[in-house]
């Protein structure tokens, strides 16, 4: 079978399809030592409006490569990335990004470690206005977290010594810095030492992620703008999101690029969540743990959609007798 947009391709189902193949896929991701961050550029693709979900053209796999397998019996039913992506923190912005003391109040943060052991002056407020708390310049000013917007899930964020600071979204970060920075270096086993200044593991994690704060990426899906908390978002009939943009990656595309990638032992990135929050990780591994062909009534089934009765429509008269 190949995996195409000319075939409805479904993890767990198909909409209106005569036949379907169900493949139950479990992927291993690398959690965050703490909560979500931001990032994300919305591509450019055309959006189908057909009740059916084939891939569009911002779910194409070839995004990714034009030297795939889309042949369903090929691709392996497992994998796992030859050099596993490391655990970290997404360095929140409403921590002030790397100048968090993660070592205790009494320590250095890992942006004045570095300011000592290489030179240079107001490296942590450099890093505050660039990728901390004032970077935040159009955000509410705060003295309470109390003032802020707890259905945003803000705090009122202060810098060190402060007793002010600037409402921030708690999932805002650099996890688009440590996704990559985990997936292309090996894990720091040991500290480091550097004119005289202790670089802990952590405070080499956060330097790394910060130096990748900036990559060149690609990727498949569209970026949703709409927020899932308080139950804001919308869903049609089938239980997607009304909003196309948040409906997440197609889930043929999203196999066929596990299976060419992690298959071969190469680890990407996925974002975690459907709606506008963004956090980014690594993925590690997948198992797929059955694939069988199974028929339409099944495979709607399986997703939970109910039959759709149709329309009614009712005729009066009269009949003449004998007729």
């Amino acid at each position: 079978m190949q995996l195409g947009t000319r075939r409805r391709w479904f993890l767990g189902g198909s909409l209106g399809l005569a036949a379907a193949v169900i493949a139950v896929l479990i992927t291993f991701g690398v959690p965050q030592a703490q909560g979500g961050c931001g990032g994300g550029i919305e591509p450019e693709g055309e959006l189908s409006n057909e009740d059916n979900e084939v891939w569009n053209a911002a779910n194409n796999p070839a995004i990714f490569s034009s030297a795939l397998e889309y042949n369903l019996d090929k691709l392996p039913a497992k994998g796992q990335a030859k050099q596993i992506p490391w655990t970290g923190s997404y360095w929140p912005t409403a921590y002030d990004n790397i100048n968090y003391r993660w070592d205790g109040s009494s320590s250095d943060s890992p942006a004045m470690k570095y300011q000592k052991a290489f030179g240079g002056t107001n490296v942590e407020d450099m890093v505050s206005k660039y990728h901390g708390i004032d970077s935040m310049t159009s955000s509410k000013a705060c003295t309470a977290t109390s003032q802020c917007s707890r259905s945003d899930g803000e705090i009122c964020a202060k810098r060190t010594g402060k007793t002010s600071g600037r409402c921030i979204p708690t999932w805002f970060g650099i996890c688009h810095g440590w996704t990559p920075a985990a997936i292309l270096f090996a894990e720091p086993k040991h500290p480091v030492v550097k004119n005289g200044v202790t670089f802990k593991i952590n405070d080499l994690k956060a330097l790394a992620s910060l130096a990748h704060d900036k990559t060149s990426t690609k990727f498949i899906s569209l970026r949703c703008d709409t927020t899932n908390r308080a139950n804001a978002m919308n869903f049609d009939k089938y239980g997607r999101p009304s909003d196309e943009a948040c409906r997440d990656t197609n889930a043929g595309s999203f196999h066929l690029l596990v299976a060419n990638f992690l298959g071969k032992g190469k680890a990407f990135a996925e974002d975690r969540t459907l709606d506008a929050e963004v956090w980014n990780q690594p993925l590690r591994g997948y198992r797929v743990l059955e694939k069988r062909e199974v028929s339409a009534q099944e495979a709607n089934k399986l997703i939970g959609v109910k039959a759709d009765p149709g329309p009614v429509t009712k005729k009066t008269g009269t009949v003449t007798a004998g007729q």
